[in-house]
């Protein structure tokens, strides 16, 4: 996969054709784990 950074990229990636799971994770500076908040399904499926 790949980072997405803007909402532009996310919406263009949301209407391409197949089935994609998009990962938002939050970067903890005080024990340096990147932790996983929420998925969520994109695509035209």
């Amino acid at each position: 996969g790949r980072c997405i950074s803007t909402p532009k990229e996310l919406k263009r990636l949301a209407n391409r054709q197949g089935e994609f799971t998009a990962y938002l994770i939050e970067v903890c500076l005080g024990c340096r784990w990147n932790h996983m908040v929420r998925t969520s399904t994109l695509g035209n499926y």
